[in-house]
């Protein structure tokens, strides 16, 4: 109602305006933080959850997975196991599985 139309109608256009369904981006979005809140600081996934939005860590922990197909865990462990690990490659960031 803020915009003037309902929520199925703001979503409807922004899907024809963008080519990507408003959920997905603002899901996109969030997870792209979690990345960056990984990636560059040592606080715990329940906190990165909690900021994010997430009332349940165990739920963070599942949306991570189905968006980039790896656990935050995992992910986090694979940016410390550097260059020399064969299955670490320098700068990559989990697959995007959407």
């Amino acid at each position: 109602d803020e915009f003037g139309m309902s929520r199925h109608a703001l979503s409807k256009g922004f899907a024809r305006a963008t080519g990507m369904p408003l959920k997905r981006y603002l899901t996109t979005i969030v997870m792209e933080r979690a990345l960056r809140m990984l990636a560059t600081t040592t606080r715990s996934h329940s906190d990165i959850a909690a900021e994010l939005g997430f009332r349940d860590s165990a739920y963070f922990h599942r949306a991570f997975r189905r968006h980039f197909g790896e656990s935050p865990g995992d992910y986090r462990r694979s940016l410390r196991a550097g260059p020399h690990d064969p299955v670490a490659e320098p700068g990559r960031t989990p697959h995007l599985g959407r």
